[in-house]
């Protein structure tokens, strides 16, 4: 019996650690999209999203889904940031000496 709520008490100790850090990769992720050049909040997202992706066991569906969600939610913006850099680049620094000049 105690054996059996010992294994219960781990089970939920685990799926809720899964949980937690899914839901904290999801938030990280999110959270890069509305900052602008939050390229390293979406990789801190994607490492999150795949250390619960991989700490997800069938019990934890949820968590699961969560982590699924982090980790694209971190690959789409870092593939915006990828392509906007390659294509508007010059735009960009031109910008940012623009802004540099006017401060």
């Amino acid at each position: 019996m105690a054996d059996q709520t010992s294994q219960n008490f781990n089970a939920a100790f685990a799926a809720g650690r899964v949980a937690g850090l899914a839901v904290a990769a999801l938030t990280i992720s999110i959270v890069a999209f509305v900052q602008l050049l939050g390229a390293e909040k979406a990789i801190v997202g994607l490492v999150l999203g795949t250390l619960a992706y991989r700490g997800a066991s069938d019990a934890s569906p949820q968590g699961r889904r969560l982590a699924i969600a982090a980790i694209a939610v971190s690959l789409v913006y870092l593939l915006v940031m990828i392509t906007v850099v390659l294509f508007a680049g010059e735009d960009l620094l031109d910008a940012l000496k623009a802004l540099d000049q006017a401060s």
